[in-house]
């Protein structure tokens, strides 16, 4: 099903695509509903046509074994009925990245259109983000939370976390679409920095550092592919240091609201929330290492088997906490599927980055496998807090991320081995 002729794109599914970055992250109800009738679609599609090729691919694979894992193992937790449904729902996100990589982003021209209004949405965002930093409100007149953090027009306001998710749509978007001089490069690598201190003034820290992160990566890509930028990258470094250095003298605030914070909780990381929440993960996993405790249901058992309060104002009386989720991929995964399925789970993100971070890419194009593959690595980086990957306000997010990215994967292989026919 994989095509990369240009053929004109019908309007219905035009207006399919331009939405498609849109719903899925402006508002969770849009997206999940957007979403769920893609993958609905997709089952009765692919039944009616007897087309089940996605069925061949590894990491379909991978996910089905994890999902029917989750369903079965769901009958020995302390919510057996509920955990099983919320495994069973779960599906519709990796359906909907199926037949987005089948019938969607199959050809180019497609997921260029997609890129593209992921170009547009974000650009409103950072013209919202700046107007935040202006006036203290957004568009729609929101205050900013805690008088640090921006909020944004989104169903959830974590202005930076989506923002950075479009990014790589959008950075790959210019980078295919200009010359790749020495000059251009170097563009694009300011673009990076530029968008790293927008990221910084949102407020949310670890969104700022995985920003960072993606700018090594890439940083690294450039100093091992280009070497004739090797010089202007040292240079490049120095002059962001000292910019940068300059920005907190002239500007105290940024220091003092998101950088000293930051320090602070990094020293005294035991007395935080954080740590808390963590620790409450660690021991709701203790309660069932091999299963868990159900998908979905961390807060209602944590709240039944360990008795911690869910109200953060109480956590320094107690030495656990029980929120929605334990803010870590890896620890909901742990307290929620167990090791069991948290081995599962890693299977697939394997399967996954055996497809987007392939060696065959890195010697077609490595600065845009980077773009591709650090699109995935940033969110599912085991350091970092993250929001639940199975909460529908960005398990969306996250599955349209990987299912972009092995599409445009998919497109870099057809469209070499084209390259090397004409040779």
């Amino acid at each position: 099903m994989l095509q990369v002729n240009a053929e004109p794109i019908t309007k219905p599914l035009m207006v399919f695509i331009i939405l498609l970055p849109i719903l899925t992250f402006i508002s969770k109800a849009a997206g999940d509903i957007y979403l769920s009738l893609t993958a609905i679609f997709f089952i009765v599609y692919s039944i009616k046509h007897k087309n089940f090729e996605y069925l061949q691919w590894g990491w379909v694979k991978a996910i089905f074994v994890f999902w029917l894992f989750a369903m079965i193992s769901a009958w020995f937790t302390p919510f057996p009925k509920e955990a099983f449904i919320q495994s069973l729902i779960y599906i519709r996100w990796p359906l909907a990245a199926m037949a987005l990589v089948l019938y969607v982003f199959n050809k180019s021209e497609r997921l260029l259109l997609f890129e593209k209004a992921a170009a547009v949405f974000l650009l409103l965002i950072v013209m919202d983000g700046v107007l935040q930093m202006v006036t203290g409100t957004d568009i729609l007149g929101h205050p900013i939370i805690e008088g640090s953090r921006m909020t944004g027009f989104f169903s959830k306001r974590v202005l930076g976390v989506y923002s950075f998710k479009l990014f790589f749509f959008c950075f790959l978007v210019v980078y295919i679409s200009i010359p790749k001089t020495i000059r251009n490069i170097f563009i694009m690598t300011l673009i990076i920095v530029l968008f790293n201190i927008f990221l910084l003034f949102t407020g949310e820290r670890i969104v700022f550092l995985l920003g960072v992160l993606f700018l090594i990566f890439w940083s690294v890509a450039i100093f091992l592919t280009v070497p004739s930028l090797r010089k202007l990258l040292y240079v490049s470094l120095l002059t962001v240091l000292v910019l940068f250095t300059v920005l907190i003298i002239f500007n105290h605030a940024i220091l003092v609201k998101r950088a000293m914070p930051f320090i602070e909780a990094l020293k005294n990381f035991s007395s935080t929330t954080y740590s808390d929440i963590f620790n409450s993960a660690y021991q709701l996993w203790q309660t069932s290492p091999l299963v868990g405790v159900g998908t979905r249901m961390y807060n209602e058992v944590c709240v039944a088997k360990l008795g911690y309060p869910e109200d953060e104002a109480l956590f320094e009386q107690v030495s656990g906490l029980c929120v929605r989720h334990p803010h870590n991929i890896y620890l909901e995964l742990l307290a929620q599927n167990g090791i069991l399925g948290l081995i599962l789970f890693m299977v697939v993100l394997y399967s996954i980055f055996r497809i987007i971070a392939a060696k065959q890419l890195w010697k077609i194009d490595p600065l845009l496998t980077t773009i591709i593959s650090s699109s995935v690595i940033v969110i599912f980086w085991p350091l970092a807090s993250s929001m639940s990957i199975f909460a529908n306000n960005y398990a969306g997010a996250v599955w349209l991320t990987i299912a972009w990215a092995i599409a445009r994967s998919r497109i870099m292989r057809i469209h070499n081995t084209h390259s090397e026919e004409k040779k």
